[in-house]
């Protein structure tokens, strides 16, 4: 069952600590219990952050608080709760002087925008959870968006595509069209 497994993934990450911490864990001292906690912690919180990211992540692609709530096994009301925005950002695009601006973007729109201000010439520039930022330039461009990974990454730059920006659990790409 996938839920075992992650179960079994997360645990390992205090136990393989445990294992390979120097000096080693022998549970012979009180400290390296509170060592432990510390850890366990940490881990919690990493969790936490996580899973708020990606309800925000979850909102901005349009999933309901409904069904946000269903999958945490709260009500929609508890989940707005808890992890709501009480932002209620309506700002227009953004423009400088100097050919930079950005557009307000949503999780489900970002490749369809990316797409038209390339053909246009618009480099990538930037990228934030809810806006692009882009330079005017006198070429074309192709963007990728792809979930984070440090091997995906790796694969990008050898096919010469520029890293432009992170934002969990999205890294962004950019190339001049060919």
């Amino acid at each position: 069952m996938e839920e075992e497994v992650i179960k079994q993934r997360v645990l390992a990450l205090v136990t393989d600590w445990a294992a390979f911490r120097h000096p080693p864990f022998t549970g012979e001292k009180t400290a390296e219990f509170v060592d432990a906690i510390s850890v366990a912690h940490l881990v919690a919180e990493e969790a936490k952050s996580n899973l708020r990211q990606w309800v925000l992540i979850a909102r901005r692609a349009g999933v309901s608080w409904l069904d946000i709530g269903g999958a945490l096994g709260i009500s929609k009301q508890a989940a707005q709760q808890r992890y709501g925005s009480t932002s209620t950002d309506k700002d227009p695009p953004r423009k400088s002087a100097r050919g930079i601006f950005s557009l307000k973007a949503g999780s489900m729109q970002e490749m369809t925008i990316l797409h038209r201000e390339g053909r246009r010439g618009h480099e990538l520039i930037d990228a934030t959870k809810s806006e692009l930022s882009f330079k005017r330039t006198r070429k074309t461009w192709e963007y990728r968006k792809v979930i984070f990974s440090s091997l995906e990454i790796h694969r990008m730059m050898k096919e010469d595509w520029m890293h432009v920006s992170d934002v969990f659990p999205f890294s962004y790409f950019k190339r001049s069209a060919r």
